[in-house]
C-alpha cells in the first residue's frame, strides 16, 4: 500500500480531523463543523452549504472524493448537491 503524506489545516477551535473508526475501514469519516450552533436545519429540496473547518494540501496527482456512504447520509438521505464531490490537489479552501 502506498502511503502519501495528506497534510490538514484546521481553521477553527470546534472542528474535528477526519478519523478512521475501525482499522479495515476504507475511507476516513468526515465531520461538519457547527461552530456553536447545535444543527443545521436542511428543508427538502433545499442545498446548504455545511463547513467541515479543515482545508487540506494534498500532493500532486491525488485527489480526494467525498462520498454520502453512511452515517447520517444514509439514514436521513443526505448527499452532495452534485453526487461524489472531488476535492483537487491545488484547492487550498475550505472542504
Amino acid at each position: 500500500m502506498k502511503h502519501i503524506n495528506l497534510k490538514i489545516k484546521l481553521l477553527s477551535e470546534t472542528c474535528k480531523v477526519p478519523t478512521m473508526a475501525h482499522s479495515k475501514d476504507a475511507c476516513f469519516d468526515l465531520y461538519a463543523d457547527l461552530g456553536n450552533k447545535d444543527k443545521i436545519i436542511i428543508n427538502p429540496h433545499e442545498t446548504v452549504y455545511v463547513p467541515t473547518g479543515i482545508a487540506t494540501e494534498i500532493p500532486v496527482g491525488w485527489w480526494a472524493p467525498i462520498f454520502a456512504r453512511s452515517g447520517i447520509s444514509s439514514k436521513r438521505g443526505l448527499r452532495p448537491s452534485q453526487g461524489v464531490a472531488v476535492i483537487d490537489c491545488n484547492y487550498r479552501g475550505e472542504w
